[in-house]
Order: C-alpha cells, then sequence, then structure tokens
C-alpha cells in the first residue's frame, strides 16, 4: 500500500491531539514510522493480531484500555476487513477512531450503484429510495425539504453531522414538523441535481429545494455538462465491455457545450427555480462557501500545498481557486433583483476555520451553514406549516 504525501500530512495534523497507533508490524507500517519520525511525530506503538516479542508491539486487545477520543490507529495490514472486525469489537469507529493507510481521508465507505442517467447513486439500508437519507418520520402532515447538492451536501461522507441534518435539527428545536430529504451526493454538479430534481424528488412531493452547490462545477469542468469526465469513467467503465456485444459504434454523451462555468451553473439553478415554481415549491439555490475564495490562514494553506488528493497537485488547485474566486466575483455582480431565488455563501467562512480539505468542512461549518440557511427559510415554513 503506498502512502502519500496527503497521507502523512493527515497523520501529523491528528498527532497534534491524539496518539498515533499503527495496526501493522510489517513493511508499510515500519516505513510509516520512520517517515512520521522525520517530521518529529512519534508513533506510540504498533498493534497486532497475536502477541509479539517486540517492545513496541501489542497485541490489538490492548487498545480496549485506551481513551478512544484520544487515539488514532491507522490500519496498514492488507487484511482490512479483518482489522475492521477487531476495532469495531473493541468499540472503535470507522474514520472518527481509526482509517487505513492508502485511504486516510474523511469518507464513509458507501455502496454505490451505477446511475444511468446520473453515473452514480447509493442506497441505504434504512431508506426506501436511492441517493438521499431521511432525517425526520417523513410523515404526509411533515414540511419536507429536500437538500441538493455534492458531497459537501451528502450526509453519508462524515462521521459528523452534514448541514442538512442539524437544519433539520433547528427546525425541530424550533417546534417545526419537518422532513428534511438530503439528496446531495458525493462529485454530483448542478446539471444531476437538476436531473435528479426532474427524475426523482418530485416525486417526494417537497413543500422546499435548497441548492447548496458550486465546487463541483469547478471541479469537474468539461464541455459535456451533463456527463462531465467524473460520469464519463464511472458509466464507461462499467459498460465498455459490452458495448461491442451491442453492435453500437459508442456511447453519445451531448451536444458539446462551452458556456463557462458560472453561466452553466447559474442556467441549471434557474430551470431548477423554474421547475419548482411551475409546481408551487419555493426554491433556494445557494453559491457555496468555497476555500478558493477567502484569504487563507496557515493551516489552510497547508492543505494547498500538500493537496494530491484525487491526483490534483498544487498548480491544479491553483486553477480551481482562480475560477472559485470568479464564481463568487460574478455573483456579486448579479443584479439581485432578476434573481431573488439566489444567496450568495461564497464569503460565508471567510472568518472561520472550518475546512478539512480544498471543499469540504467540519460540523461547526455545517452548522454554520445550517443557521444561515434556516435564516433565510424559517418565514415560508411558518407561513406553509
Amino acid at each position: 500500500m503506498d502512502i502519500s504525501r496527503y497521507t502523512l500530512w493527515l497523520a501529523i495534523r491528528e498527532a497534534q491531539d491524539r496518539k498515533i497507533i499503527i495496526y501493522g508490524n510489517n513493511n508499510t507500517g515500519r516505513a510509516l514510522e520512520r517517515k512520521l519520525g522525520l517530521c518529529d511525530v512519534t508513533v506510540s506503538y504498533f498493534v497486532s493480531d497475536s502477541d509479539s516479542e517486540e517492545n513496541d508491539v501489542k497485541n490489538v486487545y490492548e487498545l480496549m484500555y485506551e481513551t478512544p477520543d484520544e487515539i488514532l490507529v491507522i490500519i496498514t495490514e492488507s487484511d482490512y476487513a479483518r482489522c475492521e472486525r477487531k476495532l469495531q469489537e473493541i468499540g472503535l469507529k470507522e474514520v472518527i477512531h481509526y482509517r487505513r493507510v492508502d485511504s486516510l481521508i474523511d469518507h464513509y465507505p458507501i455502496k454505490w450503484y451505477l446511475d444511468a442517467q446520473l453515473g452514480h447513486t447509493f442506497k441505504l439500508d434504512d431508506c426506501p429510495y436511492y441517493g438521499v437519507r431521511i432525517f425526520g418520520d417523513n410523515s404526509e402532515d411533515s414540511f419536507k425539504i429536500i437538500t441538493l447538492g455534492g458531497s459537501t451536501t451528502d450526509a453519508q461522507l462524515y462521521p459528523f453531522a452534514s448541514w442538512s441534518e442539524i437544519l433539520y435539527k433547528i427546525c425541530k428545536e424550533g417546534g417545526y414538523n419537518v422532513t428534511v430529504i438530503c439528496a446531495g451526493v458525493s462529485s454530483y454538479t448542478a446539471s444531476q441535481e437538476l436531473l435528479k430534481l426532474e427524475r426523482d424528488l418530485l416525486l417526494r412531493n417537497p413543500d422546499m429545494v435548497i441548492s447548496y452547490s458550486g465546487v463541483n462545477d469547478v471541479y469537474y469542468e468539461d464541455d459535456k455538462k451533463f456527463a462531465s469526465n467524473y460520469h464519463r469513467a464511472v458509466y464507461w467503465s462499467a459498460v465498455s465491455s459490452k458495448s461491442k456485444s451491442l453492435n453500437r459504434k459508442g456511447i453519445f454523451m451531448g451536444e458539446i457545450n462551452d458556456w463557462s462555468v458560472f453561466e452553466w451553473w447559474l442556467a441549471c439553478e434557474k430551470m431548477m427555480y423554474g421547475i419548482c415554481t411551475a409546481f408551487h415549491i419555493p426554491f433556494y439555490a445557494i453559491l457555496q462557501g468555497m476555500l478558493g475564495g477567502k484569504k487563507w490562514n496557515i493551516r489552510e494553506k497547508e492543505i494547498f500545498l500538500n493537496g494530491t488528493r484525487n491526483g490534483r497537485h498544487p498548480d491544479i488547485y491553483r486553477k480551481d481557486f482562480e475560477k472559485e474566486i470568479l464564481l463568487r466575483d460574478k455573483m456579486q455582480e448579479l443584479n439581485k433583483a432578476e434573481y431573488p431565488f439566489l444567496h450568495d455563501f461564497s464569503g460565508i467562512f471567510d472568518d472561520e476555520d472550518v475546512f478539512n480539505d480544498e471543499a469540504h468542512v467540519n460540523e461547526f461549518g455545517n452548522a454554520i451553514i445550517a443557521q444561515n440557511i434556516y435564516q433565510l427559510i424559517e418565514k415560508k415554513i411558518v407561513e406553509k406549516v
């Protein structure tokens, strides 16, 4: 398993508050220990499935004597499933207390499905619908709010509360009977939000729709607006082996669309607004908070310098961040009276240190999003409840 620069940076960051323990007395584990040592980070000890005569290697069940929130276990064993079972027996939770060395990011593993129109989606065991997580009882008399977006809206990627979940709690504490249907899916652009709204979400009879997006339209900029390069990669990997047997020349992904990122993002939001208006559904389009559009602190500069995730290096990040700044500038140039459904949150984190990486924020950041959205929509909820 590879030890990336991003892996090292995250481990160093976590070591400021927690003990680093490596699960796997192997070459990868020892290499990680050496590299962390060069960065003045000490590995507390190793754990393995059996007792060892080595002084720094303990049986994995010795972790039962640790305070869970004070440790981070990094798994370097190849049989991740076996290690995970043992750690869960002890009561440790994935991402919060343990991660694997070649995937040292904050994402939960989810069961993904190929989606013919949207590229991919997910299905939760406790939800009857694809690509959503529901907060509330979803009863007929509850006020149903649908939230759209990419991974910054997706309620499945992190072990802490998403802004949709926090928004539900705020509404509930305010005495309102609401259901929040979080329809955010990792990597979705505004184009996919539009398709999903038309195809799946109007069926849920929403009382309100909120789109919180913008960053993915920058990262997945493409001249095939309804089938980005990420979408095509997912789709083609699933069907390429069968394409010849279908006697087809190829797959058509739509005509070339050379509209700018902001032009197309705005067009999609306008189309969603038009659809919702036709069905008498209040719609809110929000340009999300962005790291690229704010003044960075030291930790955020580290995110930029170490941001090699998904193959992006600082020079590529720089171009993406420049586009984020352009989105923010274009938004501020609009005549707000012409777009009453548009709201600018691009600077919402200007004075906050909340970013986990180039786009995603921590739970405190999600609370800021939720509180600001609640201030936008409370009056409309009062009118309808």
